[in-house]
């Protein structure tokens, strides 16, 4: 009984900042996007914050971190993220 005003409150948290994320493409050096990848990122300390995949375009968002700057690791090389709360796409070059 105790755990639903838990559970409609997280709930309610998902919905009501949507916008709360910030969103990235990933291209590689030739330009071609970053499909079905697994995205390790890390923050500045090397610590490993968040785990997620890219789409057929290359994108993925991330939610609930910190603004700052992040390190995303992939197979085909490492990017540099900018979280600073912006909704709009971020284009980012895999090196």
């Amino acid at each position: 009984m105790t755990r639903a005003p838990c559970v409609l409150a997280i709930l309610s948290s998902f919905v009501a900042f949507p916008c709360l994320a910030d969103q990235f493409q990933l291209v590689g050096a030739d330009g071609s996007f970053v499909r079905y990848e697994t995205v390790v990122i890390k923050d500045r300390q090397g610590t490993h914050v968040a785990t997620g995949y890219t789409d057929r375009f290359g994108r993925f968002t991330l939610r609930s971190l910190p603004n700052g700057v992040y390190r995303a690791e992939m197979k085909l090389g490492v990017a540099t993220l900018r979280i600073d709360g912006e909704t709009q796409l971020k284009r980012v070059a895999v090196r």
